[in-house]
């Protein structure tokens, strides 16, 4: 059972990024101060679907492309050797799914957010619901991309992604890695399945390796 409480609105600072999507290249790109970069991390999308959905598992090509956008997210967290880089955007309800259907994408997602990107040790969809939260504008059943599962219990004591999640009223969140038992053991798809948000795993060719690979300072995730 997961309480939850409001909390007091956080003033903070907005990252200097913007995010787009290129149809020519088929892929988000993101420029900021150290664009080049950031440009290179991001890999050419797919247009194809290789196999259809499975049980609370999305392989669609517009699911791949939301999930890409959160990895570039996840390359701008600064790197701490007791915590993940993360990356997270939050899009209307079925953006995918009318992507998918002729639609398109949405190349302005309604909040971002990367590991320890505000104030106090925040994670990324801590960060993105922040902004939401401050912006006024209301989360209740959006859809999430997150590269790793919202946490369960963190070390710092302080609340866990799936309190925010289900306060803020997410509808749907999609995972690109689960969460390894190396700091803790993560039980952020239970509870929020539990709470009643659908939560699904988003699986294309790298997927999990391109969502941890923003962890190379950890030494289990070097390659």
């Amino acid at each position: 059972m997961v309480k939850v409480c409001k909390k007091s609105r956080t003033k903070h600072r907005q990252t200097n990024s913007i995010l787009f999507y290129s149809k020519k290249r088929a892929q988000f790109q993101l420029y900021t101060i150290n664009e080049d970069r950031i440009q290179r991390i991001i890999p050419t999308m797919s247009t194809k679907t290789t196999t259809p959905d499975q049980p609370n598992v999305k392989t669609s090509t517009g699911h791949r492309a939301y999930m890409e956008a959160a990895i570039v997210q996840a390359h701008l967290s600064k790197p701490v050797d007791s915590a993940y880089c993360v990356g997270c955007i939050v899009v209307p309800a079925n953006s995918a799914e009318n992507h998918d259907n002729g639609a398109a994408l949405i190349t302005t997602p309604l909040a971002t957010g990367f590991s320890r990107e505000l104030p106090g040790n925040t994670h990324a969809e801590e960060s993105a619901l922040m902004k939401m939260k401050e912006a006024k504008v209301d989360a209740s059943g959006t859809d999430m991309y997150t590269t790793m599962e919202p946490c369960s219990k963190r070390l710092s004591g302080n609340e866990p992604c799936v309190k925010h999640i289900i306060e803020a009223n997410i509808g749907r969140v999609f995972i690109g890695a689960r969460e390894p038992d190396h700091f803790v053991k993560c039980e952020g798809v239970d509870i929020l399945r539990a709470a009643g948000i659908e939560v699904y795993d988003v699986k294309y060719d790298g997927v999990r390796k391109d969502c941890l690979k923003p962890n190379q300072h950890i030494a289990k995730f070097r390659e």
